[in-house]
């Protein structure tokens, strides 16, 4: 029986890849080193922009956790000290308020009472305190004095609140419990059923909260600003927030230039996610405001815009 002769197929007669490349751009207009660099270079972004946002979430859960602590450890102090009186965080008597703070440094450890050999007592900070707080005896001129003050007074703003939040648990006789899994504190009472509409709440600034199947949305923004601002009322005080003093009137805005402002602020707000204290109150300021502004607004529809 004959043998079919053996078929090869034929060889093509299409140039290399390199080659169509070269034949479908002008070698001229070629960089063909950019793509893969500009590939590694923008995947290496957004792996940073992952590493940072993971760090942003860690950093407020450990901020959280220390105003929970600070919180729970003057509410105890107070409890178990008379001498110790929260309230005098609003006090106008500079003494009065100096020695408050002065306890509650003791109380915490970052400070240490002694007593010398004269009968004088002496207040001074604990021998670890010396890396994060200025010294008595330094100065502008003291290496690392500034990094230490600028820690200092954003120490001082978290123990402030932290202080009018435990006033605000003492004051309206709430009760306070922990998270075991989070550290988030929990706090429940007669007073933040008013406020906030629910029995208990968790400071972890979450105002949609889960009630079994439904989402409820709380009366306000469940937060250490939100109990200190509670300690400010009861000495008919209003919590002083940080305010922008260079905002100019809604009236040197034209109506489309607030329309704009309105949409990207918008958009901004609707991405943002684990987002600090501060930011919370920032937020529920301005929805302050835009209720404000239509409750202003109501009746006058059809009027001529201010110039």
């Amino acid at each position: 029986m004959a043998k079919k002769p053996e078929t090869t197929a034929p060889k093509s007669t299409k140039p290399l890849a390199k080659e169509q490349s070269l034949a479908y751009v002008n070698p001229k207009a070629m960089s063909v080193d950019v793509g893969e660099k500009a590939v590694k270079a923008f995947k290496t972004t957004k792996d940073n922009d992952q590493q940072i946002a993971d760090m942003v979430q860690q950093n407020t859960a450990q901020k959280g956790q220390t105003l929970a602590m600070l919180t729970e450890a003057f509410f105890v102090a107070a409890t178990n000290d008379k001498n110790i009186k929260l309230g005098n965080i609003h006090s106008d008597v500079a003494a009065d308020l100096k020695e408050l703070r002065q306890r509650l440094e003791v109380a915490i450890g970052i400070k240490i009472a002694s007593r010398g050999e004269d009968g004088v007592e002496k207040i001074v900070f604990a021998p670890w305190a010396k890396d994060y707080f200025p010294q008595p005896g330094e100065s502008k001129e003291t290496d690392g004095w500034q990094a230490k003050e600028n820690f200092r007074t954003n120490f001082a703003t978290a123990f402030t609140k932290c202080v009018k939040s435990a006033h605000a648990v003492q004051l309206k006789g709430l009760n306070m419990a922990k998270d075991k899994a989070t550290g988030t504190l929990l706090i429940s009472g007669k007073s933040i059923k008013e406020r906030f509409g629910v029995d208990t709440i968790a400071l972890n600034e979450k105002r949609e909260v889960k009630d079994g199947d439904k989402t409820v949305k709380l009366a306000k923004i469940p937060s250490y600003t939100e109990l200190a601002r509670i300690s400010a009322e009861s000495v008919g005080k209003t919590l002083q927030t940080r305010v922008d003093s260079r905002a100019k009137e809604v009236n040197a805005l034209n109506e489309a230039d607030v329309i704009a402002a309105v949409g990207s602020l918008t958009t901004t707000i609707g991405k943002l996610a684990n987002f600090g204290d501060e930011l919370a109150t920032a937020i529920e300021s301005l929805m302050e405001a835009c209720e404000k502004a239509l409750s202003d607004n109501e009746g006058v529809q059809g009027k001529p815009a201010a110039a």
